[in-house]
């Protein structure tokens, strides 16, 4: 089952030293408000004038994007070291995939206690096996049960929560009735099509805990990155290369006709600091094959008294995109690559320095004696 955890600051925009109620404000609408506000029933998503009806006095400031770029960053990079799919849904927002870690409970546990003490602010979080159940389990801090069965975790929440449903239908379904998700669950698809036509698949579907959102990889924006951390620590050889091996397909995969020659290998040993090598190779990395030559050469300057391992991470840098060269879909035909080798060369050494095979005289004796054995039979 995929594991997607949903991260979401609050007082992520407003001024820490304030201790008048102030709000930040997008588009009229409240994006961020400090305790002080919260107090006086100003809630996020509130209209402003609404919040200023609460609150005659509060201060409000609009919200600037490249003011708060830098802070996005600095703790998106934080979980850069425990996720390699990260999607930011907004600058205080984000969804991460940890579903090729073997144990990913604990890894998210070791995210949500790294994030919380090097950032001080209050954290919204939750896990599910799609974005939009982990981000209604976000709302109640939801771990688990959101995890092992999303059908009951779901069944008890507002139908107005039933978030891949446009929200036409889901103020329909609250019309005719059904307040929460579960009721949803048990009308049935024949009776949802009656009302629904088409759209009541959908319906059906995310009130049992469907409607599959992948996590789109869109951070940072010009690498991939994949890890694994281990529970309990290895330190079995044989093991460390499988689990490289692992990491090496998925980054493949991801590559999408893109190449790099930068690599960065993470090791992080059950005691000591942590080892991390990088190197800048002469010749693309834009395969798997060529991934998995590019990690041996990484994996030789780890030092082999490391010890137990807790964890690795392999990252791809400076990703751009590749020119691949195919003269016919069908066939595996290397002759463009071979011309320019040969008239490489040709340049360096002299026109006679390559002779191809259809160029080579045969002898005229041999040549005679072909004709006159074709015509009498000879072999």
């Amino acid at each position: 089952m995929n594991y997607i955890l949903w991260l979401a600051w609050r007082q992520f925009y407003v001024d820490a030293g304030v201790s008048d109620p102030q709000v930040v404000v997008r588009k009229g609408v409240v994006l961020d408000a400090n305790i002080q506000a919260a107090r006086f029933g100003i809630t996020l998503g509130m209209p402003l004038r609404q919040a200023q009806t609460l609150c005659h006095g509060v201060q409000s400031k609009e919200w600037e994007h490249d003011v708060f770029e830098s802070k996005q960053r600095r703790w998106l990079d934080v979980c850069t070291d425990f996720a390699g799919v990260i999607e930011p849904i907004d600058q205080h927002v984000a969804a991460l995939d940890l579903t090729s870690h073997p144990v990913p409970f604990f890894v998210a546990d070791a995210l949500i206690c790294r994030l919380l003490r090097e950032f001080a602010l209050p954290l919204s979080y939750g896990a599910g096996p799609t974005k939009w159940i982990a981000e209604l389990a976000a709302v109640s801090g939801e771990m688990t049960s959101s995890m092992d069965n999303p059908q009951d975790f779901l069944s008890g929440h507002s139908v107005r929560n039933l978030l891949p449903v446009a929200q036409e239908h889901r103020e329909r379904l609250e019309f005719l009735g059904y307040s929460t998700i579960g009721e949803v669950a048990k009308i049935g698809l024949p009776v949802l099509q009656k009302q629904f036509g088409p759209d009541a698949l959908l319906i059906d579907q995310a009130a049992k805990g469907g409607c599959f959102q992948p996590v789109r990889s869109s951070y940072p924006l010009d690498a991939i990155q994949e890890g694994l951390r281990f529970e309990p620590s290895v330190d079995d050889g044989m093991a460390i290369e499988a689990a490289l091996e692992k990491l090496v397909t998925r980054l493949g995969r991801r590559l999408n006709g893109r190449q790099t020659t930068r690599l960065i290998l993470r090791v992080e040993p059950e005691e000591g600091e942590l080892i991390k090598n990088e190197r800048t190779f002469t010749k693309p990395v834009y395969s798997v094959m060529s991934l998995r030559a590019a990690v041996k050469l990484l994996l030789s300057d780890v030092p082999s008294e490391v010890g137990a391992i807790a964890s690795l991470k392999l990252t791809l840098l400076d990703l751009v995109e590749g020119r691949p060269i195919q003269s016919n879909l069908m066939s595996n035909d290397k002759r463009p690559l071979a011309d320019a080798a040969i008239d490489h060369v040709r340049g360096t050494f002299g026109s006679g320095a390559v002779v191809l095979g259809r160029d080579v005289q045969t002898p005229r004796r041999e040549r005679v004696l072909k004709a006159w054995g074709d015509a009498l039979g000879w072999q």
